[in-house]
């Protein structure tokens, strides 16, 4: 049942098994992760990170996932003022520009 896989995932999260994370991951339904709340699915992220399974990121339910915590966190954008955004071209940028074929 979702219950059940919900609680294996919370569990194995407590493990810091990744391997056991991850298949308990992919257990769980989508829409139930997108449901957790924000702290109980971070140490999933924080574990991929740590275990450098980019694959594992990039799959269907964790970007969903990713995403919706992105969307949720509005704080980044008001304590970045606009100012402090370097939009000047970077040095590699400046000499691939100025290099000509002949």
């Amino acid at each position: 049942t979702d219950a059940a896989n919900e609680t294996e995932l919370e569990l194995e999260i407590a493990s810091g098994d990744w391997e056991a994370v991850k298949a308990a991951v992919k257990a769980t339904p989508a829409a139930a992760l997108l449901n957790k709340d924000d702290a109980a699915i971070e140490p999933v992220i924080d574990l991929a990170f740590d275990a450098e399974d980019w694959e594992f990121l990039a799959g269907p339910k964790m970007l969903a996932r990713c995403a919706a915590i992105l969307d949720e966190d509005d704080s980044v954008d008001e304590t970045v003022p606009d100012s402090a955004i370097d939009t000047r071209p970077s040095e590699r940028n400046i000499a691939t520009s100025s290099l000509t074929l002949v």
